[in-house]
């Protein structure tokens, strides 16, 4: 009986003491800034978008977390690697606030869908009467708790005030080139409900803010519900909005866009020292289709899309249906980039029109909640290596987001005139393409910008 009392009473200082040491972590790392991640037990930085950083809140804190680029002089990195430099330096508290909303987001539909599945949906069949009844039953649960709680009148109406005046502005950019058959494509696209699509991809706040689709129209869904700045929301509308007259919408046979008005900029983007925009690999996938039918397998749904698609001589192909065939190691067959990139090139061209008069601190406070949805958390060299080296891997038909922050949005000559970068680059060598070749992050200095900016 004794051993036993004793045995309880150590049990019991033990785990008072383990108790007593986990909440000291947790008020320290609340302290320090941080969040502290009760199950691994562990204090971390939120640093961008939903991605943290482990820290020990006895020796650092969030503020002071350094990174890599802190080796390098603040004014090379602003002109040569900017992303590196605004994502720490002009970060704002958006990225917190989404947590924050996801998070809220994630729990109120698990609670109010803990009775709805979602079903899987194959991609190499069609679905049978049952699946499609659970489908159904399963989007209008879904759709009726998202109208209710995230897609408010209030909310739609600041939507459709921003939508305006993104057209708006897109517009006038055309017009002021004469490109007044474009301007007339696009002021004629409307803004709808994602809830009006009525299919399995109506809301995704896992990725998608907004989509365009052919029909004229641009699709609220996802994330964009979760933002207030207007900044967020102008600038994703711009880029749906840009779909309306990208490559593959204007005319996906024509892989040289001979009668596209954005020739020259559409050749530019595809370059090795721009964005580099990747186009569809067909001869990859038709060697992966033979493979699946030399192996006595019905080849997947998203290899026959592509094959059809060479088939019928379009340069667009640009679905990701086959993620499931790769091994983690593989390196995906390349999908079409270029009506993307063009859409986050035309949205830079239009923003940086509306800022044209504008000082650099009102440009500064303008681009910062933009930027930062597509900050990364590169705490190293080899975390950014390792980023690249993933995009470079993975099928996906937008550039990783480096390149869309240090290519295109913080490439444009007036951030770079705004901050005292260097404009006669012009044969210069560029950063873009060379970044797994780096031993030290010091290197950057040999380079004077990431790559060249394609003007209209």
């Amino acid at each position: 009986m004794f051993k036993i009392l004793l045995i309880a009473s150590f049990l019991f200082s033990s785990s008072s003491f383990s108790i007593g040491k986990f909440n000291k972590l947790k008020k320290a790392c609340l302290k320090a800034g941080g969040h502290y991640f009760k199950k691994e037990k562990e204090c971390r930085c939120l640093q961008e978008r939903m991605v943290f950083t482990k820290i020990d809140p006895k020796k650092e804190t969030c503020q002071n977390l350094k990174r890599y680029t802190h080796l390098i002089e603040k004014q090379k990195l602003k002109c040569t690697m900017p992303s590196e430099w605004y994502c720490v330096n002009q970060r704002i508290n958006g990225a917190n606030i989404y947590v924050n909303r996801f998070q809220e987001f994630n729990r109120t539909m698990k609670t109010l869908l803990k009775n709805t599945k979602m079903p899987k949906i194959p991609v190499d069949r069609p679905l049978t009467q049952e699946e499609k009844a659970q489908l159904q039953d399963y989007e209008t649960n879904r759709n009726n708790i998202l109208e209710k709680y995230y897609y408010s009148e209030e909310k739609f109406l600041v939507l459709k005030k921003t939508f305006a005046t993104a057209k708006a502005d897109l517009v006038s950019y055309l017009l002021s080139h004469g490109l007044k058959n474009e301007a007339s494509i696009v002021n004629s696209v409307s803004l709808k409900f994602g809830i009006e699509r009525k299919t399995s991809q109506t809301f995704d706040f896992f990725s998608e803010f907004a989509d365009y689709r052919g029909h004229k129209n641009v699709y609220i869904r996802g994330n964009i519900v979760l933002y207030d700045q207007f900044e967020v929301m102008y600038y994703t509308f711009l880029h749906e909005l840009s779909h309306s007259i990208d490559p593959c919408t204007f005319d996906q046979f024509d892989s040289n866009f001979t009668n596209n008005s954005f020739q020259k900029v559409l050749t530019c983007l595809e370059q090795n020292n721009t964005v580099a925009s990747k186009k569809t690999d067909f001869e990859c996938f038709e060697k992966k289709y033979n493979e699946m039918l030399s192996a006595g397998k019905a080849p997947h749904f998203g290899l026959k899309t592509a094959m059809l698609d060479k088939e019928k001589g379009s340069y667009c192909y640009r679905k990701n249906y086959y993620q499931s065939l790769w091994n983690k190691n593989d390196k995906q067959c390349s999908l079409y980039q270029l009506d993307e990139v063009f859409s986050d090139w035309l949205a830079t061209q239009v923003i940086f029109y509306r800022l044209r008069k504008n000082t650099k601190e009102e440009m500064d406070i303008f681009l910062k909640p933009i930027a930062n949805i597509y900050c990364d958390s590169n705490n190293s060299l080899a975390d950014l290596k390792s980023n690249i080296a993933r995009g470079e891997m993975i099928a996906e038909n937008h550039p990783i987001d480096f390149h869309r922050l240090n290519a295109i949005l913080l490439n444009h000559p007036l951030y770079r005139k705004a901050n005292h970068c260097s404009m006669l680059e012009i044969n210069s060598q560029v950063l873009i393409g060379r970044i797994l070749e780096l031993s030290e992050i010091t290197e950057i200095n040999r380079f004077s910008r990431y790559s060249q900016y394609c003007e209209f």
